[in-house]
């Protein structure tokens, strides 16, 4: 407060009476100070939110028009992987439940697209999955330039928001019935809620809001069941007590395995494994570590046949789990090849 008074002294045309300010300069809030023929110090940021605010919306329906107008002159059927998340998202539609679908893949993704096939003709079931895409696009573009804006300030936010709406790879990715339309607004979340981490006030509930985000994530990705470990390490590393992040990390736990739970009891029900990931994990890690591995995908499939025949033609819980077993053999048997794929 001195160094306030200090420097409006010095401005020409002001005096304390004018402004206000006398003697109760220490018991008042910069914010409500009134400078002579000038708005309030309050006033101006609330312009200048404002400002912010108009600059990521209009961002936001800029990135939307834009990936509707790439959907509309870009057509494009799913294949892959693409085409397995659409028949999921298809398949629960028709029948209401999780119950029938492959874990090749976590059911987020599809989840999230079923309430609005349930709505519509399934003749347009193809064109309403793009555009669910294109607002989770622009739920993308308003989350990153949120998180900007906490971690950097409004223009830094304004930036962000511009660059994330016309980044081309996030334009045509609506395109695509991909994971990743998904997974990028989720991870926005996660990593604002990161930023927090090392915060005491509120870190319970915090906790409890970041393991929502990671069981979302892991529905989306299951490689992300495994992110915590970030949010311990930067817990730790904003100076936290180890004793109060281990409380926090069970909440974050016990909150991402709730939501991860119906689907491991579905898989349980209907494969016979108990697992809160995919029956696809032990394949990825055979597509990954073997004689004839590249360090990208290649049809493995032939591969683990000729080591282990007896897989030919078994259900994927069954190839899934061979295909681990000799990923883990492999990887015994070479570390170094292994450390570089």
């Amino acid at each position: 407060s001195a160094r306030l008074h200090s420097r409006l002294r010095k401005c020409p045309g002001h005096t304390s009476a004018s402004l206000g300010i006398g003697s109760a300069l220490g018991r008042q809030r910069p914010e409500l100070i009134i400078e002579k023929g000038r708005p309030s110090v309050k006033r101006a940021a609330g312009r200048a939110g404002r400002s912010v605010g108009r600059g990521v919306l209009s961002a936001c329906l800029v990135g939307l028009a834009l990936r509707l107008a790439f959907v509309a002159g870009l057509p494009t059927e799913p294949f892959s992987d693409f085409a397995a998340y659409f028949e999921n998202a298809k398949q629960f539609a028709r029948a209401g439940n999780m119950h029938g679908l492959p874990a090749m893949h976590p059911p987020g993704y599809p989840l999230v697209l079923v309430p609005f096939l349930a709505m519509t003709p399934s003749a347009a079931w193809l064109v309403v999955a793009k555009v669910v895409k294109c607002l989770l696009g622009a739920w993308t573009v308003f989350l990153g330039a949120r998180l900007a804006r906490r971690l950097w300030g409004g223009r830094v936010a304004i930036l962000a928001a511009w660059f994330l709406a016309l980044y081309p790879r996030l334009l045509v990715q609506p395109s695509l019935i991909a994971s990743e339309n998904l997974f990028t607004p989720l991870l926005f979340v996660f990593v604002a809620l990161l930023a927090d981490a090392f915060r005491e006030e509120n870190a319970v509930p915090r906790a409890a809001a970041s393991g929502a985000a990671v069981g979302a994530l892991a529905l989306t990705r299951a490689l992300t069941y495994y992110i915590p470990l970030v949010w311990v390490a930067a817990s730790l590393a904003g100076g936290r007590k180890p004793r109060r992040v281990a409380r926090d990390l069970l909440v974050l736990l016990v909150v991402q395995h709730a939501i991860l739970l119906p689907w491991a009891l579905r898989n349980r029900e209907d494969l016979g494994r108990f697992t809160f990931l995919t029956t696809s994990s032990g394949m990825a890690l055979f597509n990954g570590n073997n004689d004839n591995a590249t360090g990208g995908w290649y049809p493995w499939m032939a591969d683990l046949v000729r080591l282990r025949p007896e897989v030919a033609g078994q259900p994927a819980t069954v190839v899934d789990e061979v295909a681990r077993q000799e990923a883990i053999r492999w990887i015994r048997a070479h570390p170094r090849r292994a450390f570089g794929l």
